[in-house]
């Protein structure tokens, strides 16, 4: 008689068939992350000992953010405080060069001092010596929401703001996620000569924030030049000449692709209109779980 039914025997071994499968791909699973830790590992100590070659100078000042926290505004500032502040360079690159990206292109020997460096490395990897460090912190799902946009044009991510925020909560490719990032910083904030700044009191109160940088630095200025760093660190100062911050105009300095949209909004709070409550729950739980031992203030502010 003819009949679609598995016999007893067969359904066996196809039950231990699964089995071995899923062991299969639970070893290669493991074998894969296991493999791009070691990479991971091997990359960082490469890169380490390629930072080896950097000769820190007392006066260099590391401008440090995970991306899309203000990097380029303080950068700015620091512009208009160290130089005559005319708009005449090519790119804000050229005078304050990217640490990761420009050390390994050219030498940044040459710069004059105080040389301003930007960086978005983690304190781990960041080089260690004499110098002063501006670290700029700012609201982790406003950061979230502007990684998005600039990866989507910047970077050709072609995915959602769901599917992007699943990978800013857990991180991918062996990069520090926005709280370890920030940990570590705020860990080690004793360690070096460090100012940490967040980037809504540089919104809200940019004269207080520019005070605090001139005070860091040991520079006095007029009230003249006072009024001029803050109207060229103004958003719609800025704004008018985004071809010198937008990093795909230095690109297209160097290997020649599209640029636009770097300098987007700059609003404080406007996750607000982007992620679900759901999304800022599971925020809320990892931030609890990372950065409990912030500071009551800045927990505020960044939470």
């Amino acid at each position: 008689m003819h009949t679609n039914a598995i016999s007893q025997p067969t359904q066996q071994v196809l039950k231990t068939r699964s089995l071995a499968t899923r062991v299969m791909i639970t070893a290669l699973d493991y074998l894969t992350g296991a493999i791009g830790s070691v990479a991971g590992a091997l990359e960082s100590h490469k890169i380490k000992l390629e930072y080896l070659e950097y000769a820190p100078r007392p006066d260099d000042i590391f401008v440090v953010t995970f991306p899309r926290s203000g990097t380029t505004l303080v950068q700015m500032i620091l512009y208009q405080i160290f130089t005559d502040g005319e708009m005449d360079f090519p790119h804000i690159l050229e005078w304050s060069p990217h640490f990761e990206s420009d050390f390994h292109r050219r030498s940044i020997e040459h710069l004059p001092s105080p040389r301003v460096i930007k960086s978005h490395l983690d304190y781990k990897m960041i080089p260690k010596g004499p110098c002063k460090y501006i670290y700029v912190v700012r609201n982790g799902k406003d950061v979230a929401v502007s990684y998005f946009h600039y990866c989507r044009t910047h970077l050709g991510f072609n995915k959602d703001l769901g599917e992007f925020f699943e990978l800013f909560l857990k991180g991918a490719y062996g990069v520090p996620t926005w709280f370890e990032h920030v940990g570590q910083w705020w860990e080690n904030r004793h360690n070096l000569d460090i100012l940490f700044l967040t980037y809504e009191e540089l919104k809200r109160n940019r004269e207080g924030a520019i005070g605090k940088i001139l005070a860091f630095c040991g520079k006095d200025v007029g009230p003249e030049k006072f009024a001029r760093i803050m109207e060229r660190s103004s958003f719609a100062f800025m704004k008018q000449y985004e071809d010198k911050f937008d990093t795909l105009t230095w690109d297209l300095i160097e290997i020649k692709p599209k640029a636009g949209n770097f300098i987007r909004k700059a609003e404080v709070g406007q996750w607000k209109e982007c992620l679900s409550i759901e999304q800022d729950e599971l925020f809320q739980r990892k931030f609890t779980k990372r950065l409990n031992n912030l500071s009551a203030e800045l927990k505020d502010i960044i939470r």
